[in-house]
């Protein structure tokens, strides 16, 4: 910083004071305000916050009902790679492996499993497709679209999300489960 600038900011922050401490309406007014500073510094803090933890317009998806999970039913081949997903935050284990397959030969499979309840009701598409599930899988869309491959993506209403995991395995015939 200049040194006639700071000597100026000196010379007025001095004269501020001197008239906050001398005058009785100056004083009133400048502890006015200031409370009025404060109030609209903490009011802009929240609102910053609050606006940091609010999401973003969520990614539409196209939905496809079925009742049987199969290879033909999803276009995976042989060999794919189911991955479980959970977190919309840790997603980690996801972005290693499209980082390190190579869908030529190996497809890729994002799964997460919507836990059904023990009341034996089936759940219909809109409370299997929340918007945690839409969020989860628009981050699982952006990570793909930016390693530039494609990715098969599966909701499973199931009970046991480490089961419903394997069972799809099984049914896909995956030669391994990445899970994180």
């Amino acid at each position: 910083m200049p040194i006639g600038l700071g000597l100026i900011t000196l010379v007025l922050f001095a004269i501020a004071l001197t008239n906050l401490v001398t005058k009785k309406v100056a004083t009133v007014w400048g502890l006015f305000t200031f409370g009025i500073y404060t109030i609209f510094l903490l009011s802009e803090r929240i609102s910053h916050r609050k606006a940091s933890g609010q999401h973003h317009e969520l990614e539409k998806f196209r939905l496809a009902s079925s009742e049987i999970l199969s290879q033909d039913a999803i276009s995976a081949r042989t060999g794919n790679v189911p991955v479980a997903i959970r977190n919309p935050r840790r997603l980690d284990h996801r972005q290693r492996v499209l980082e390190r397959t190579d869908i030529r030969e190996i497809d890729i499979v994002a799964l997460t499993v919507k836990r059904q309840g023990s009341g034996g009701y089936d759940l219909q598409t809109d409370e299997i497709f929340s918007d945690k599930v839409q969020e989860l899988f628009g981050k699982v869309v952006a990570l793909a679209e930016k390693a530039g491959k494609h990715v098969e993506w599966r909701v499973v209403p199931a009970r046991d999300y480490n089961r419903a995991t394997i069972d799809v395995a099984q049914k896909l015939k995956s030669s391994h489960v990445v899970m994180g």
